[in-house]
């Protein structure tokens, strides 16, 4: 049964929450799809979410959540923007960057939000991000680091954040944000 069919995602249509495991990105794009051109199994996990259900993701699983999708290289994951642009875009304007300080892939995670305008969320080893609504609360033992592309601009810098002052937050256990300027 192929993942993009109808009768894979049908799978889909009693579920109360999808996860998907680490790997490569790009991989999870070429078996179910992306947003831009949705497959009845992306259509199926929206469907999930519409119903008050959840998705979940580690590594490639959490980055593929996002409407970019970063280090979606199918030849190396040192390449940031890649082959594989586009994820299920569960969550609009946003780029998750997994193992952000385990791989030390900072200064090339700041490159992309800053020249495309999304909100990138860097995610450290055990730790995630709980979206609800225009909510994100951080959960595990380490940190997310949080940039968009206005903190270079003092005049156009929208303050999401509960700390104070221009850069890049980096948020604990337990600590929240709320998305509204």
């Amino acid at each position: 049964m192929k993942a993009n069919t109808t009768e894979f995602a049908s799978q889909l249509d009693d579920a109360t929450g999808v996860y998907m495991i680490g790997g490569r990105q790009f991989r999870g794009v070429d078996a179910y799809g992306h947003y831009l051109d949705p497959t009845p199994t992306i259509l199926g996990i929206r469907g999930v979410l519409a119903r008050g259900g959840v998705f979940g993701g580690s590594s490639a699983g959490a980055a593929i959540q996002g409407d970019f999708l970063m280090r979606g290289h199918s030849g190396s994951i040192r390449v940031t923007m890649g082959d594989h642009l586009y994820g299920f875009g569960l969550v609009e304007n946003m780029g998750f960057d997994p193992h952000l300080n385990a791989r030390r892939r900072h200064e090339d995670f700041v490159e992309v939000v800053k020249s495309i305008n999304i909100l990138g969320i860097g995610l450290d080893e055990d730790t995630a991000v709980v979206l609800t609504g225009d909510r994100m609360e951080v959960i595990g033992s380490k940190y997310v680091v949080v940039t968009d592309n206005t903190i270079w601009d003092e005049e156009i810098y929208c303050s999401y954040y509960i700390t104070a002052g221009l850069g890049r937050p980096r948020l604990s256990n337990g600590r929240k944000i709320y998305f509204s300027c």
